[in-house]
């Protein structure tokens, strides 16, 4: 894969029937996100995360936060994919 620098994107949080499902979406919409910012002119890699759950349900500032941390641990440790579920 190419690196273009850093990441840009963002979260979709949205109640997927499955895991892979997730993972599935997350890799459409990083590779989407990285040929965005290349059109833009900009130095930076396509980024995105994605949250199982409903957000008219499920969404906070505790899992808003807690999806933070866990995106950073995951950082720090060179994951890629797969960044942990949040229930």
């Amino acid at each position: 894969a190419a690196v273009n620098g850093p990441a840009l994107g963002g979260v979709r949080m949205y109640p997927y029937a499955t895991e892979e499902e997730a993972v599935t979406d997350v890799l459409r919409l990083s590779k989407a996100m990285a040929y965005k910012n290349a059109a833009a002119g900009l130095n930076l890699g396509g980024g995105k995360a994605v949250i199982i759950g409903d957000p008219a349900r499920d969404k906070s500032e505790a899992l808003f936060w807690k999806s933070n941390h866990s995106g950073e641990k995951c950082k720090r440790n060179g994951r890629q994919e797969g960044q942990g579920k949040f229930h």
